[in-house]
């Protein structure tokens, strides 16, 4: 089922968005980040997860992207690998510590996101 970012779905905020360059983009509510998204640049986003940890998968419809659906249970596993991706390449700090409780994670994701000052491209 296709739904609009004003339409009920089940993709619970706040968002966190990656993208091709393991670039992460935090989003406090779906209307924000579909409306932020547009076509081409959506083939550029290889994984988006809500606050509970969840794949939320996007399309495109027409001119809009559009939320297709939500993972049932948590991708908890990829978005660790994918959070310390990114904090590794684009940050000067650590990422958050690794969490079973998905929410907890998503929640220590964002103050650290908040927190740590983010570099152009990695030092060698």
């Amino acid at each position: 089922m296709i739904v609009s970012g004003t339409e009920r779905h089940d993709a619970e905020p706040p968002l966190l968005l990656f993208d091709d360059d393991d670039w992460l983009d935090v989003y406090d509510s779906v209307s924000r980040m579909l409306d932020h998204l547009e076509y081409p640049a959506i083939d550029e986003v290889v994984f988006v997860a809500d606050a509970n940890g969840r794949a939320v998968h996007l399309s495109v419809a027409g001119e809009e992207v559009v939320i297709e659906g939500v993972a049932a249970s948590p991708q908890l596993n990829e978005l660790r690998e994918r959070v310390e991706t990114f904090f590794d390449r684009w940050t000067d700090g650590a990422p958050p510590k690794r969490s079973d409780d998905p929410r907890e994670y998503v929640q220590s994701v964002v103050s650290r996101y908040s927190a740590v000052p983010m570099r152009s491209k990695k030092r060698k």
